[in-house]
């Protein structure tokens, strides 16, 4: 396997919050998706004062560059990654 093919397999996931704490921004690999060519399923939740994800905002598909660049770009901007456990 190419080393182009296995940094693509490693498709990023996770949450990042605002500076303010009143958004979050969550990443989800498509399950469905090939392999090769990742989808990532961006959710945009308005947050608790707590930074606690409360209410959907949007939901969108884009691809593996797409979401890696916007991830970047956040992060330089003051996003922080978290970690949220399920129910």
């Amino acid at each position: 396997m190419s080393q182009q093919a296995r940094k693509i397999l490693r498709c990023r996931t996770g949450c990042l919050l605002s500076p303010k704490k009143d958004f979050v921004l969550c990443f989800i690999k498509e399950p469905k998706t090939l392999r090769m060519i990742p989808i990532v399923i961006t959710q945009l939740w308005y947050a608790t004062q707590e930074g606690i994800p409360k209410t959907l905002k949007n939901t969108r598909k884009v691809d593996y560059q797409c979401a890696k660049e916007t991830w970047e770009e956040l992060l330089s901007n003051g996003w922080q990654s978290v970690e949220f456990q399920s129910n």
